[in-house]
């Protein structure tokens, strides 16, 4: 299982000559993991929490010839989030 912190302070490898996810959108949607993940992990409701199904259909833009974020470790981290996020939804 993945921690909130352990989301807010992972890095991933930059891509520049290779296709990659784009670090914004990449960013925001771990944005929303974190505050759905400390909730959790607090035991508090969030009113818009993001759901382990939301961020499966996921999509971001790729990158390529400017840096983005190596797709594998990001769609790694994301399944680890997915897998923690099922076991927290199976709790409430």
């Amino acid at each position: 299982m993945v921690t909130s912190d352990g989301v807010a302070t992972h890095l991933f490898t930059e891509t520049n000559f290779r296709e990659g996810y784009d670090s914004e959108q990449v960013a925001a949607t771990l944005s929303h993991v974190v505050a759905t993940l400390e909730a959790y992990e607090r035991g508090e409701t969030l009113t818009a929490p993001i759901t382990a199904s939301e961020l499966v259909n996921v999509r971001f833009a790729q990158t390529k010839f400017r840096t983005g974020w190596d797709q594998d470790e990001v769609d790694g981290l994301l399944d680890d989030i997915v897998f923690t996020l099922r076991a927290f939804e199976e709790q409430a």
